[in-house]
Formats: structure tokens, C-alpha cells, sequence
């Protein structure tokens, strides 16, 4: 892989050089923003472990090859932040026995193609720290990852990913997903499906990893296992089909 330092020239330069009117920078900053240092981690069985996480992260279910821990990939930081929440349906929603996609961003060039979708279904309180939060990635060591799914009322905002759960198994990053409700107790919340999106940065030690398996549970508490490798066609799926 070429490791050249690439580094994204953030929304505000994309929205520019696409014709997009966007408030600024590609990438959203969440509620809750997690940051933490990879750990050490190994592999278990047919499941990803963290030493310091209690629970293990699914990770290639159905398609597991044989593993040398010897060749484990290194995570340095894992950094997670709400992205946009829309109201049209997105085109991959069309199947209603789909519940959600997942991308692999590995230069400016995707990051704009997945992103720009949905740049303009980001709230407006999440611009300024997207700004910051998108200021700085480095593709040479790099790799973004969008999730997008569906919950059922307005106050289902967030995709949760734990920065603890995310390993590497078979060359593969695996996380978990979940569709939050972040409304406080009392609260009215819109009756209406909403589908909201959450971007993952990975730091690695040396090579980056380009193919993600994230197991998601929608709004309602549907499980799915999603997967993506770098060069996927994902910009359809991502533009909204009404």
C-alpha cells in the first residue's frame, strides 16, 4: 500500500470542489465523542476479544479463515461521532428487510462520495465539532467507517459504537452498532422513521484495514450483520429514494 501522507481536505473543501452547499466539514461530531487508546487485543474462538472490554465483538460470522495471532493488526485510537439524521429514506431502505449499510472511507476522494449523501442531513449543532474532529485524518494510517440504520421515532438519534469493541479478525475490522434513543424520560419524540448515521475512526499501527463487519441492531432491536470493503459501490445506496 502506497503511505503517503493523505490527508482529507475536510467537508468544507469537499462540498466546495463537488458544488455542495454544506456548513463545513464532512465529518460529524456525536452527543457522546469517545476516544480511546486501542489496548491489546487477541482473538478468541470465533470471536474478537479486547482485554479490557467484558464482552467479546462479533466479528466475519460466516466466513472465518484460520487466524495467526501472530499477525494481529495493531488499533492505536478509535474515535466514534454521530453523523446526520434524516427523515427521506435512504436509497438502501428500498429493501425493508435491510436495516442498515455500512462503508469503508479510505481517501478524500471516497470520503467524499459516501458523505456527501448526507451532508446535508446533518444537524446544525454537530458542524462545529465536525469541523475540529475532521481536521486532521491521515489516509496513510487511517480509515473512516459510516454506519447508517433506521429507528422508529425522531429521538432515536444516534448509532452507539463502543471504541472497546472494535477488533481486527482475518484482516477484517468487527464492531457493534446499536440505534439509540438519547431522549430523556418524558420527552415527546417525532412518530416517524428516522435514519441516523454514525462515522468511526480507526488509527492503525501500520497498514490500514479496508473491510469492516459490524453486527447492528436497529430501533427496535433488530439484529443484522453488516460488511463493506473499500472499493463497494455505495454512494446509491446512500442517496435518498424519496
Amino acid at each position: 500500500m502506497d503511505h503517503t501522507r493523505r490527508r482529507t481536505i475536510g467537508i468544507a473543501g469537499l462540498c466546495a470542489a463537488s458544488a455542495v452547499v454544506g456548513p463545513g466539514v464532512v465529518l460529524p461530531v456525536a452527543a457522546s465523542r469517545d476516544r480511546t487508546g486501542g489496548g491489546e487485543r487477541d482473538v478468541d474462538g470465533d470471536r474478537c476479544r479486547t482485554r479490557d472490554a467484558d464482552d467479546a465483538a462479533p466479528c466475519d460470522l460466516t466466513e472465518r479463515d484460520y487466524v495467526d495471532e501472530n499477525d494481529a493488526v495493531e488499533i492505536l485510537e478509535v474515535d466514534v461521532i454521530s453523523f446526520a439524521l434524516r427523515m427521506s429514506t435512504p436509497a438502501w431502505a428500498s429493501d425493508e428487510e435491510r436495516r442498515g449499510t455500512v462503508a469503508v472511507i479510505d481517501s478524500p476522494r471516497r470520503e467524499l462520495d459516501v458523505l456527501g449523501p448526507l451532508v446535508d442531513h446533518v444537524p446544525d449543532d454537530r458542524w462545529p465539532a465536525l469541523y475540529e474532529w475532521g481536521a486532521d485524518i491521515d489516509y496513510g494510517t487511517e480509515r473512516l467507517f459510516l454506519i447508517e440504520s433506521v429507528g422508529p421515532t425522531g429521538c432515536h438519534d444516534t448509532v452507539e459504537v463502543d471504541p472497546a469493541d472494535v477488533t481486527v479478525a482475518d484482516g477484517r475490522l468487527c464492531m457493534r452498532a446499536t440505534v439509540v434513543d438519547t431522549s430523556e424520560p418524558g420527552t415527546f419524540c417525532t412518530q416517524a422513521l428516522v435514519y441516523p448515521s454514525t462515522l468511526v475512526r480507526v488509527t492503525f499501527a501500520d497498514e490500514p484495514v479496508d473491510s469492516v463487519a459490524v453486527a447492528l441492531s436497529d430501533g427496535w432491536g433488530t439484529e443484522t450483520t453488516l460488511r463493506a470493503d473499500a472499493g463497494d459501490e455505495v454512494t446509491a445506496l446512500l442517496e435518498s429514494a424519496r
